[in-house]
């Protein structure tokens, strides 16, 4: 059975603003408490993993590297007592002239955050933290044999596929790039047991085409994202209302991808255009993210005419890194939900990471597909597609135990 983790990481509210925002952890606290009123849904011994952010901007910043430790302390502590892991996450915004910046080029800058958080976290609770997620995910392999002497046993920074960029914030460097790193947990040279997040592709999440072309095609081409280009598509001849039909892309009148209309689309349901299933997603690539949007047609399979346009254009400088996603509790609901399933019928594939961050759980938008999404992975637990949600050391035990 595929093992299910889920990762929180417990941050101040306002993730993006100034450092005064680090005096607000309204999210954090909401998190906890909205995981412990999940637990009547989850079988018993559903556990989540806690990461708490620590850090040099943290002990400038608030007086103290364990400050968020002893704020969310109760919380912390009930979560222990039920079975929770909790571990650390630190970030490594640096101060300089200009302000707080990420600095993600000095090694030695990085190890003093960590230094500095697992002091913070041995002080506050008195043993050695386990569990481990870089901020960023800005992993550090050349501190991992620092970490491991020091007590880390897992470390669940790494997000296999996804490129590393510079930081927006004006900060110095790129994390590490992922391509190509290993998909499942493994023991490092050092001991840690490298434990990476789910990963997917958007391209791995189109629909291959069914076959049907539509007689009756009806439908359009509504807009182009730095991740999708969208659209929908329905056959209305007699009979055939809920039938999936073929689309293809055009770019520059050149037909460069095809794929079945059945995404779901609630508007077009409620607009009275069958079950709904009839959405159009054609994953960006990076050649097309150049290209006008009057280059971009959407066409049935099987007929001459485009399906009607009028498409807005919704990219931005957005690029590669929007090509895989790490596996979030507040994705899209309809994203997640076909990730979720690619993931699970991939070869190979013997843990579903999933990661969040605290400020969701405060956002509307954030909260509900939070909600959805969970309600999604407890159908597959009780399906026995996944396991109740699993600590760290518990899903490695379970894994490293012989049939």
């Amino acid at each position: 059975m595929t093992q299910l983790v889920v990762c929180i990481d417990l941050e101040q509210t306002d993730i993006r603003s100034s450092p005064a925002s680090l005096r607000s952890w309204d999210a954090a606290r909401y998190a906890l408490e909205w995981w412990r009123a999940q637990n009547a849904q989850w079988p018993t011994g559903s556990n989540c993993n806690w990461f708490v952010r620590s850090d040099v901007q943290v002990a400038a910043v608030l007086g103290s590297a364990g400050w968020p430790l002893r704020a969310l302390r109760a919380d912390l502590e009930q979560a222990l007592a039920a079975g929770d892991s909790m571990g650390l996450h630190p970030h490594l915004y640096r101060e300089d002239r200009d302000g707080w910046r990420n600095d993600f080029v000095d090694v030695e800058f990085a190890e003093e955050c960590a230094l500095v958080a697992l002091a913070a976290y041995r002080d506050e609770f008195g043993r050695a933290c386990t569990t481990w997620r870089w901020g960023d995910a800005v992993g550090r392999p050349e501190l991992a044999a620092r970490l491991a002497a020091l007590g880390v046993q897992f470390d669940a920074t790494a997000e296999p596929g996804r490129i590393g960029l510079p930081p927006r914030d004006g900060g110095t460097g790129a994390p590490p790039s992922f391509v190509g790193h290993p998909t499942h947990p493994h023991r490092t040279m050092h001991g840690i047991i490298d434990w990476p997040v789910s990963t997917y592709s958007l391209q791995s999440l189109e629909p291959a085409p069914s076959g049907c072309c539509a007689q009756q095609p009806t439908g359009t081409f509504d807009c182009i994202t730095d991740q999708w280009v969208h659209g929908w598509c329905r056959d209305i001849a007699v009979g055939r209302g809920d039938a999936r039909v073929d689309v293809e892309l055009l770019v520059d009148g050149r037909v460069v991808a095809q794929t079945c209309a059945d995404w779901c689309r609630p508007d077009l349901r409620d607009a009275g255009q069958g079950d709904g299933l009839h959405g159009v997603r054609v994953a960006m690539r990076e050649q097309w993210r150049d290209t006008p949007l009057p280059a971009f047609q959407l066409r049935p399979v099987g007929h001459d005419q485009p399906l009607p346009a009028n498409p807005t254009d919704h990219r931005t400088s957005r690029g590669a890194e929007v090509a895989v996603l790490a596996l979030s509790l507040d994705q899209e609901v309809v994203q997640f939900e076909r990730a979720v399933d690619s993931l699970l019928a991939s070869d190979g594939v013997t843990a579903l990471t999933i990661v969040a961050r605290c400020n969701a759980f405060v956002d509307s938008v954030g909260l509900e597909a939070v909600e959805c999404n969970t309600r999604t992975l407890q159908a597959h637990v009780r399906a026995g597609r996944l396991s109740a949600p699993r600590t760290l050391a518990a899903a490695h035990a379970t894994l490293a135990s012989p049939l």
